[in-house]
């Protein structure tokens, strides 16, 4: 049945209905190049070569030829033979020279199969565009508040591989996580891909092999001298109040949580094992967890054959949950929704923390999945690994996965898809508050401190929201245009009385040449004694 549906992940083309003709399969080994959507130039650009089903179709990579520009600046001389089912190489190369600013790349792949040479351009996929990537060569890093640091926190490696859909290794992952500048990353597959044997994904491993293969290679990464860190996690679907799937992130849990009833896997299994319930009541104290991308609207094929739901405010606002993971990649025509859905939990009282993530399926720098199964592959520029990040306050702590999950639960971070953003409130004690926190004393001030870049623009507007829970009103405490040629911002504000209980929270924009960007602060809550 997974067949049938569209995937958000590299498009896998091998697997068809017996009998059934499908336009997209070929009896060749799949290629996929890719690149990081975005790089500071001073630093190698990785280019990844993937060759997929090389076990049911052997080959040879003779080379791989690398444009800028539409100019030949490297070629690189392979001439390995491929006989697994998952193989990939990162080469790097230098951009130094280059102009700040958007340029296109291409990768021209050689390859002999069955003895004859075939040469492709960025993949080998029929109905691609097989089109040059747009990569933004930048002339600095990404904008970072002092002690804060940026990570994605939903993606899924080739641990995700079934008959629609497969990802990146850990490896490859972690080399383009770093050059786009990020500090970790959250290894999120599916449930109903982490039971299955690691050499067929038709069939559910009872030991649990894949499942224990990934705990096992994220710590052996995690020991190395990497600049990034990797988090484990699972997307486990779930039902929910009303017994229909939906997802949930469940980071740092050493236990693996079954769930099925999406997977498509098998006809009319439409239940998955646990529910929202079952999963928070057996998870340990040192994991993390959230409602998985709880405004995206559910396909209406996926509600129909798969038992698809949505997250209801009501399952939401379980107060085991650390909180809801609203930005999933998408563009910016999808921020309201986004917002609207948190927005409610808040002034219902619900103390919940956003998330940033991507459910990049590898997708660095660009979006190619199925949209008609056997027929068709769209692209897209959405859901890109390391769009949207958290920025999360690490200040002097080791970055270990256990004190960024301890830290995740104290929520001092933001959302971002450009600039970076802090917000600290002072009470009449003169304690600072930060992002995430609660307190009983009077707020006499605040602060908001904010940063972009050249690729990101100019500080454009500072919006800061005042949600009061009594009246489940929030109200737009101040805003402020700025000069499109500020680049940073430290903002002092001053809080009128309130002896009611409310959250402040912070939100930013900026404007450059990749369009507009937003930043979104977690609240800070003030419930006086009475």
């Amino acid at each position: 049945m997974n067949l049938l549906l569209p995937s958000i992940g590299y498009a896998s083309t091998f697997y068809r209905f017996k009998y059934f003709f499908s336009y997209l399969k070929k009896r060749h080994p799949q290629f996929v190049a890719d690149v990081p959507h975005r790089i500071n130039k001073n630093n190698s650009l990785p280019i990844l070569i993937i060759i997929k089903d090389a076990n049911h179709f052997p080959c040879e990579l003779i080379d791989v030829e690398i444009f800028v520009d539409k100019k030949s600046i490297q070629i690189s001389k392979i001439n390995k033979k491929i006989t697994t089912n998952y193989w990939d190489q990162v080469l790097k190369i230098d951009v130094s020279k280059y102009e700040t600013g958007f340029h296109k790349i291409d990768i021209k792949i050689s390859y002999k199969f069955k003895d004859k040479i075939f040469n492709c351009y960025n993949d080998n996929y029929r109905t691609t565009s097989h089109d040059a990537f747009p990569v933004y060569f930048s002339n600095s890093d990404l904008p970072v508040i002092d002690g804060f640091v940026g990570g994605d926190m939903h993606s899924h490696s080739n641990n995700t591989d079934d008959q629609i859909e497969f990802g990146a290794s850990l490896s490859a992952t972690l080399e383009m996580a770093d050059a786009l500048g990020l500090s970790y990353y959250a290894v999120t597959d599916h449930s109903y891909d982490l039971d299955d044997y690691p050499d067929n994904f038709l069939k559910n491993d009872p030991k649990l092999e894949k499942w224990h293969s990934f705990q096992k290679n994220v710590q052996t990464i995690n020991e190395q001298d990497n600049n990034v860190m990797i988090i484990p996690g699972e997307e486990v679907s779930v039902r929910n109040s009303q017994n229909k799937t939906v997802h949930l992130l469940v980071y740092n849990d050493k236990k693996y949580f079954p769930g099925c009833g999406d997977s498509g896997e098998k006809w009319f299994r439409y239940f998955s094992e646990l529910s929202i319930d079952d999963v928070l009541n057996n998870s340990s104290e040192q994991s993390l967890i959230f409602a998985s991308h709880p405004a995206d609207r559910v396909p209406s094929v996926h509600r129909f054959l798969l038992n698809r739901g949505h997250w209801s405010q009501q399952d939401a606002s379980d107060e085991r949950l650390c909180g809801v993971q609203i930005f999933n990649g998408h563009g910016t025509n999808k921020i309201d929704d986004a917002i609207s859905f948190w927005k409610t939990l808040l002034l219902k009282g619900q103390k919940s923390f956003l998330l940033a993530g991507n459910d990049g399926h590898g997708n660095f720098g660009r979006n190619r999945y199925l949209s008609i199964p056997f027929v068709k592959i769209n692209e897209s520029y959405t859901q890109l690994f390391g769009k949207w990040r958290t920025d999360l306050f690490l200040g002097k702590t080791s970055k270990t996965v256990n004190n960024i999950i301890e830290l995740l639960k104290n929520g001092n971070y933001s959302a971002s898809n450009g600039p970076a953003v802090d917000f600290q409130i002072f009470d009449d004690k003169k304690t600072v508050i930060n992002m995430g926190q609660e307190s009983s004393l009077k707020p006499v001030a605040g602060k908001l401190t904010a940063k972009s870049s050249r690729e990101f623009g100019g500080l454009t507007k500072i919006v800061i929201y005042q949600g009061q829970l009594n009246s489940g009103q929030e109200e737009v405490h101040l805003t402020k245009g700025l000069n499109k040629d500020i680049f940073e911002l430290n903002f002092d504000f001053d809080i009128k009385e309130n002896t009611s209980q409310f959250y402040m929270r912070a939100e930013v924009q900026s404007s450059g040449p990749k369009g507009e960007h937003f930043a979104f602060t977690n609240p800070i809550w003030f419930r006086p004694l009475k």
